[in-house]
């Protein structure tokens, strides 16, 4: 996965950064250790207080569950 967009967009701030993330996170196919990588990214915009182009609170990307069998 490529993430040089999503580096760019927090390195500079832009809030655009959060709607790009979402993306990310919802595509289909994504591999659990590329979720692990998203939530880093997500965990240190927060850090950063980087708010979202439409509004400002915090964000829920919803909870991602597996099951064994």
């Amino acid at each position: 996965m490529d993430v040089s967009e999503l580096r760019s967009l927090w390195l500079n701030g832009v809030p655009t950064f959060w709607d790009r993330l979402a993306a990310l996170i919802r595509e289909d196919n994504r591999a659990f250790a590329e979720l692990f990588l998203l939530s880093a990214w997500r965990k240190m915009a927060q850090a950063r207080k980087l708010t979202s182009a439409g509004k400002a609170s915090n964000r829920s990307f919803g909870v991602v569950t597996m099951s064994i069998r």
